[in-house]
């Protein structure tokens, strides 16, 4: 039994009361001392279902978003994303934000995974070096800065004012806590960025009105990158947060969206027959990648091949620049009653989904008719410093 809840503070604190037989939507990785806490009054255990993406906390960049010409050319260029992904502090945000419990990475699936592309892929352009970073960016000409030490804009009439990004979310979980780490994080690059919460995020993201945010739960069920057709690997769908113009197109087929056609206000000019916001031909290449790998089975050498070569592509671009993996963020976090057995403690649930199994009543009662219940047999347990 699962007991509905008009907000999720009361969900949490009542399934700490014990009122909840299992549930994982309303938990975070971060509240888990406090879940502890209540273990035994609760009777409860708290499980870690991961996913097997390896991206779970994404700063994703909308290549489509050309409103700010300027801003529009650096985040289309690579150089300048990788500045952005050097300037992260990575342990700083796993220690603070996932009590540790994340790996550091790029985008790569579970090495247990048949689609890992190797360890070169799996640590390329992540590391925390402010003189790499620096160093980009002074090679794309950003090197004035003002008395405050930001880097200045180099557009005509603008040169007095400072690079300023803009980071929008919701801010109702964890995204908040790590937008707000970055952007000080970016301070220390010369790169001034502010947080902006909205509800409309996703909406503007799509209108091409918004171009940067943090976005959890990025890589959920694509350790195998055709297991849905909606992945964040590729624009061919309008919901790709990473070229939304471009998924706009093709999922239309031409009727809306970005069309091919060189235009010369997208810069840097993309190479022919691609899409102008395609600076380097990489969105169409990961497009027609994924095409071709759909046509092979899930064990296919060339399959495996071809998935492989996504993530290195990944890697390389950073359109979605890789914060940690592995955390169980977004609905990786169960907190199960004692007395409801047959609950896996670790389980993979991009794999299986949720509840694969059947599972039952300790003795036969539920607790929704025998609110007394407590378990007999099964003392509380925590993946994280449990009993």
């Amino acid at each position: 039994m699962v007991i509905a809840m008009q907000s999720r503070p009361a969900a949490v604190f009542r399934s700490m009361n014990g009122e909840n037989d299992g549930q994982t939507s309303p938990f975070y990785l971060s509240e888990v001392p406090v879940y502890n806490a209540n273990l035994e009054k609760g009777d409860y255990s708290v499980y870690q279902w991961p996913s097997t993406g390896g991206n779970d906390a994404a700063v994703v960049i909308n290549q489509t978003f050309n409103e700010d010409p300027f801003i529009g050319k650096l985040i289309r260029t690579t150089d300048f994303r990788k500045a952005l992904s050097y300037g992260i502090n990575r342990e700083t945000i796993n220690d603070n934000v996932f009590l540790g419990a994340g790996v550091i990475q790029s985008w790569a699936p579970h090495k247990s995974t048949p689609y890992y592309p190797g360890d070169e892929v799996a640590n390329r352009n992540i590391e925390f070096n402010i003189d790499k970073a620096n160093e980009l960016l002074d090679s794309l000409g950003l090197n004035e800065t003002d008395a405050e030490g930001f880097r200045l804009r180099t557009d005509a009439g603008r040169e007095t004012e400072p690079i300023l990004l803009d980071i929008v979310m919701y801010g109702e979980g964890e995204d908040l806590p790590i937008g707000e780490l970055v952007a000080d994080m970016w301070n220390d690059i010369g790169i001034k960025s502010r947080i902006r919460l909205t509800a409309s995020t996703r909406r503007d993201f799509q209108k091409n009105i918004e171009y940067l945010t943090v976005a959890l739960d990025f890589s959920a069920y694509q350790a195998n990158p055709w297991a849905v057709e909606w992945g964040g690997m590729t624009t061919l769908r309008s919901g790709s947060l990473i070229g939304t113009a471009i998924g706009e197109y093709n999922e239309t087929r031409g009727a809306k969206g970005m069309a091919k056609d060189p235009d010369p206000e997208y810069l840097p000019l993309a190479p022919e027959d691609t899409f102008p916001a395609d600076a380097t031909g990489n969105l169409q290449r990961l497009n027609e990648l994924w095409k071709e790998g759909r046509a092979y089975k899930y064990s296919d050498p060339r399959r495996i091949e071809i998935g492989k070569q996504m993530f290195d592509i990944f890697a390389e671009e950073q359109y979605a620049i890789p914060t940690v993996g592995f955390t169980a963020t977004i609905r990786g976090i169960f907190l199960n009653r004692n007395n409801v057995l047959n609950q896996p403690k670790t389980h993979i649930r991009d794999h299986n989904g949720f509840h694969a199994w059947t599972y039952f009543f300790e003795g036969g009662k539920d607790n929704y008719h025998h609110v007394e219940n407590r378990s007999s047999v099964r003392k509380s347990y925590s993946f994280m410093g449990g009993m």
